[in-house]
């Protein structure tokens, strides 16, 4: 289909980077976004990984419709970071779900 003629509609182009995100369900509120980010910050602490701190913040991804039922729902909390130790692999995943599971 041909996209609409609305200017409110933008389209943005950012350069490739590296976030850290952690999945959570329910309703997203601000109470549990600060939540979220705080759990993920407190497990990147423990890592070789430096949050980035560009102005972007706190990226919340949503993947489902607002009438999809709370615990079903499906979202992401990411921030910016960057490997401190210049090695892609510096944190495995199983490591990082162990941290975030306790």
């Amino acid at each position: 289909p041909a996209p609409l003629s609305d200017d409110t509609v933008k389209i943005e182009r950012f350069p490739e980077r590296l976030v850290a995100v952690k999945a959570f369900p329910g309703l997203v509120t601000e109470d549990e976004v600060s939540r979220q980010k705080k759990a993920l910050l407190s497990v990147l602490d423990e890592t070789d990984m430096n949050v980035l701190d560009n102005g972007d913040g706190v990226s919340v991804l949503q993947y489902n419709s607002p009438f999809t039922i709370p615990w079903r729902r499906r979202n992401e909390i990411a921030v910016v970071v960057q490997d401190s130790t210049g090695d892609d692999e510096a944190v495995s995943e199983k490591d990082a779900f162990e941290k975030w599971s306790s």
